[in-house]
């Protein structure tokens, strides 16, 4: 069940990394054009690609806040990766699943993108609730 949990995932994270870029491009080309506020119908229409073009088996939680002129965005999602500990000399690596934390802020004439990726390696320092998250994201999986 984790194995195919993680090979559902990796294929989401590509899914990730092309949408993302499309959904934004519109705030990159106004702030280049010199534009200093975002319109209206622009934000509703972000949220709802985002809603949309992220795939969702691996989401954890979606975080949006909209008001005329700003939108934040918070996406917790699972994310395939792979680990190695600096101990194994032969270069050897294992399948990881970890978090994934997506921030999309924007305000007039400002766009903040931050992706952040904790490993789920029980070595490694976790945020709060990561453990139950993720055995949770597994289970509920198809």
């Amino acid at each position: 069940m984790a194995r195919q949990f993680r090979s559902i995932v990796d294929a989401e994270d590509d899914a990730v990394m092309q949408a993302i870029p499309k959904i934004v491009a519109p705030f990159k080309a106004r702030i280049r054009n010199n534009g200093v506020t975002f319109r209206s119908a622009l934000l509703a229409d972000t949220e709802r690609q985002w809603r949309e073009k992220l795939p969702t088996e691996g989401r954890l939680s979606l975080d949006i806040e909209r008001t005329k002129s700003e939108l934040f965005i918070r996406e917790v999602r699972c994310s395939a990766g792979t680990f190695r500990f600096v101990s194994w000399l032969n270069g050897t690596r294992e399948p990881d699943v970890g978090l994934q934390e997506i921030k999309l802020t924007t305000r007039p004439g400002h766009l903040k993108l931050i992706p952040c990726f904790w490993p789920a390696s029980l070595y490694m320092p976790r945020p709060e609730g990561f453990s139950a998250a993720l055995i949770s994201a597994i289970r509920t999986s198809h």
